[in-house]
């Protein structure tokens, strides 16, 4: 049950529970952290730990008592999955080819339906109850709350497929050509298919694939007048639009969605720096929008009503300061061990990139990812210490 609420972070089956990620994968490393019994000494989850029970602190000085317990939570959750995460790879290992065939195609069959049939298909299992139908050229977010998080689940799936070990390169290849498909034509997410562009161009960059590039271009050409019809109708080409009129400031003047994502990058990672990295808590984040509004910053598109500040990265250091640093680290810390060389710049811009996104700490995909790769890392050293000895 873990990894299906992993890859299925938003279907409702608590009742009476808020909040569009579910508690479900949360609930479930508990009771399979308890069910295995099993202590795990290492140093990352030492340090996960102390961030979780640093974080329980605010609910005790905290102003607001929701926002404080619910920012807990939060990191709790995060070492929670982890730990289960960990302990479900070293004792099943990998994910199968195809069980992540299947992940892509329930989430791509569900899409389909809420794009040329019905916009609420299945949104009975989900806390927002209607859809978005290709509104405005947008894509559909099929299990999940909205396209660009339907983008973010595929992006970590490929992460995911290309860190496998287990799984050959023609499953990767198939796995990979089912992303994209739902990516482009069923998600449509603008932020998605920029974190793909950001991964290609890392990757040609760090392996001196220069000579790939006028193929990828061509390719694209190809695409984009195959599919001109759906293509240039997507908010994709609209978003492109702005910034080539206008640049950055275009694009942040002229589509209110990316206004607030790109400010709360700014105002976040502004706001850790302003304070010296001294952690705010949960519950800081609304008045601190409020005094940049009062110093002249344009603030009238950032989002303050929940309290939730959008990138990962930028919650962690905002919330927790320097005290965050230390939950990141690990994080690329692991990434490292799991990778190095060319690969590595590639995999490092990828998930840096998903890390900004609007993903909060509590999203279950990025600490099984972590875990998975923690897991990969070991075997990656076994193997490193079975060639040396032989």
């Amino acid at each position: 049950m873990l990894v299906l609420f992993v890859f299925f972070p938003y279907l409702k089956i608590l009742p009476y529970v808020g909040g569009e990620v579910q508690p479900n994968a949360a609930i479930a490393s508990l009771f399979l952290i308890v069910l295995m019994g099993k202590i795990v000494a290492k140093r990352v989850f030492f340090a996960l730990m102390l961030v979780a029970v640093f974080s329980l602190a605010f609910v005790f000085v905290g102003s607001s008592v929701f926002y404080s317990v619910r920012g807990a939570y939060t990191y709790i959750s995060f070492y929670l999955t982890t730990l289960a995460a960990y302990l479900y790879f070293k004792t099943y290992g990998e994910l199968s080819y195809l069980f992540l065939r299947n992940v892509l195609l329930v989430y791509l069959i569900v899409g389909l339906v809420q794009l040329y049939l019905d916009p609420d298909f299945m949104h009975f299992l989900l806390v927002r109850e209607k859809g978005y139908g290709g509104i405005g050229g947008r894509g559909v977010e099929s299990l999940t709350s909205e396209p660009t998080y339907y983008g973010i689940i595929l992006l970590l799936v490929f992460f995911y497929v290309l860190s496998s070990y287990d799984l050959t390169n023609s499953q990767k290849f198939r796995l990979n050509i089912l992303t994209l498909v739902s990516l482009v034509f069923v998600s449509r997410s603008t932020t998605a298919i920029f974190g793909l562009a950001i991964y290609a161009i890392s990757l040609i960059i760090s392996r001196r694939m220069l000579s790939y590039i006028l193929p990828a271009f061509v390719l694209l050409l190809v695409v984009i007048i195959g599919f001109e019809d759906v293509l240039v109708e997507s908010r994709l080409f609209r978003v492109l639009g702005y910034l080539v009129d206008g640049g950055v400031r275009g694009l942040v003047d002229s589509d209110q969605s990316s206004n607030d994502r790109l400010l709360h990058v700014f105002f976040s990672l502004k706001g850790a720096v302003d304070n010296y990295f001294i952690p705010r808590g949960f519950d800081a984040w609304a008045g601190y929008v409020e005094s940049q509004a009062m110093q002249g910053y344009h603030v009238d598109f950032v989002s303050t009503k929940q309290g939730k500040i959008f990138p990962f990265i930028g919650a962690v250091l905002f919330e927790l300061g320097i005290v965050g640093f230390l939950l990141l680290f690990y994080i690329y810390y692991v990434l490292y061990k799991r990778y190095n060389g060319f690969d590595g710049l590639s995999a490092t811009a990828l998930l840096t990139y998903i890390l900004f996104q609007a993903l909060t700490v509590a999203f279950p995909l990025v600490p099984f990812i972590l875990a998975f790769l923690l897991y990969q890392s070991e075997l990656k050293s076994i193997e490193i210490m079975i060639e040396r000895s032989d």
